[in-house]
């Protein structure tokens, strides 16, 4: 196996073999008895952390490796480790994986992020159809990471509660086979496909986003008095906008439904429409037939723009819809190729907040917390209600603040404008939970 085939990617981590020089930060956590109680790695001194790593990153180099044991990085730090040892079954059949998190990291999805992305490695780079994973029955963070990368519980004959006392002990033994993993995978792959085909159906029933504005709007735009809104209220502020918009070059990216195109080519902008959904298209179509507007309709995930050239525009108008994909990083970075030089991103979207709660009490008026950020639908299709709103709405993700605003920031945008719009229902008293940017490429 090459050095680059040992080394895993995330959207957050980089996850490499343990190596000598990593015992400092290993210990750490390894050393920690309030973490090792629940986990593994309980080494009480800095020798036997620095025995473990030095044991640990020779076996990398063993053409008969049985086990694979990683140190996962974020921000250029050790904050846990992930394995993967084959070394439990005779014949090399199945796997086992385990994982660890310095305390001061927990709760932030960092466990279930690196287990997936090791559990991939397990299926992809050993050979084996079996991974199993255990954990101490008084763990449920543990558990709960057994169940978001799509484990199965098949033995808690080992778990007991002493009725005097009160206190359960044992562990719970969880597994997932190739052929479900396979089908997560598929999964994932496919849910681009699937969004497009659940927005038609949206599209078909009028939804808020599919709507088609009016002629008299239309009119309206033509003589200079328009708005659009890229949140669900507040419209975008005109100074955002050219003076003069006569044949700007304008992207309005996954923004189908009839609303932005129609008014922005009534202004005697070029317009073209990009959407993942041809039911969302059709209705800028729509307009543009009925108010003999021009406008170009592309479909297409928004994190492949390969279809355009280099500084193909000079405006990109991106609605409320960045939730409907896995990873936003490349849709900023697509953007910034296809801008020309001072061209302006106009972006909308949610926060991650109400991702966190459980649905079903969410719908109710109730919070309960339940999940962290990121999220996916995708991950927590064993809740029922999650679902349920799924196969209506389409799959989403929950995005940290940081991708959206940062990640604009790295490819190549300077923020130079804000503001934020009333989002989630429950929230709206209390606090806006959408916004939007004016990102100008240097």
């Amino acid at each position: 196996m090459s050095k680059r085939e040992k080394m895993i990617k995330t959207k957050r981590l980089t996850i490499r073999p343990v190596q000598v020089g990593d015992e400092t930060e290993i210990h750490e956590y390894a050393g920690d008895k309030e973490i090792t109680m629940m986990f593994w790695l309980p080494n009480d001194t800095f020798e036997e952390t620095a025995d473990f790593v030095k044991r640990n990153a020779e076996e990398w180099n063993l053409p008969d490796q049985t086990n694979y044991e990683f140190v996962i990085i974020y921000d250029g730090k050790i904050i846990g480790g992930c394995d993967c040892d084959l070394g439990h079954s005779e014949d090399h059949s199945y796997a086992t994986l385990g994982w660890i998190i310095n305390k001061k990291y927990r709760k932030q999805g960092f466990a279930s992020e690196a287990a997936a992305a090791v559990l991939d490695f397990a299926f992809t780079k050993t050979g084996i159809n079996k991974v199993y994973a255990q954990c101490d029955c008084n763990n449920p963070a543990s558990f709960g990471v057994m169940k978001k990368i799509g484990m199965k519980l098949v033995d808690d004959k080992g778990t007991r509660t002493y009725p005097k006392t009160g206190k359960t002990s044992g562990e719970f033994t969880c597994l997932i086979t190739r052929q479900e993993w396979e089908k997560i995978m598929s999964d994932k792959k496919n849910y681009v496909k699937d969004n497009s085909l659940i927005w038609d159906k949206r599209a078909e029933n009028n939804d808020r986003w599919s709507t088609a504005v009016t002629a008299d709007e239309v009119a309206k735009a033509r003589k200079g008095d328009w708005h659009i809104i890229l949140t669900p209220e507040k419209p975008v502020p005109r100074s955002w906008f050219p003076d003069d918009m006569a044949e700007k070059k304008i992207l309005c990216l996954a923004s189908g439904g009839g609303q932005q195109g129609p008014i922005l080519a009534a202004t005697g902008a070029d317009v073209t429409v990009f959407d993942n959904s041809n039911g969302q298209l059709e209705k800028d179509r729509f307009v543009a037939q009925r108010d003999g507007l021009e406008i170009k309709t592309v479909q297409g995930n928004m994190q492949d723009l390969s279809i355009f050239e280099n500084e193909s525009f000079d405006l990109i108008v991106h609605p409320w819809s960045n939730n409907y994909i896995d990873d936003i990083l490349p849709v900023w970075r697509e953007c910034s190729r296809v801008l020309k030089k001072g061209g302006v991103l106009i972006a909308g979207f949610g926060s991650p907040l109400e991702y966190i709660f459980d649905l079903e009490k969410f719908e109710k008026g109730q919070l309960e917390l339940k999940y962290s950020i990121p999220y996916a639908d995708i991950d927590h299709l064993d809740d029922p209600k999650v679902r349920e709103i799924t196969q209506a709405e389409g799959y989403s993700w929950g995005h940290p603040i940081e991708d959206q605003i940062q990640g604009q920031i790295s490819a190549g945008f300077v923020i130079a404008g804000f503001y934020e719009d009333r989002g989630c229902w429950m929230f709206d008293k209390h606090i806006n939970t959408s916004m939007a940017t004016k990102a100008i490429k240097m």
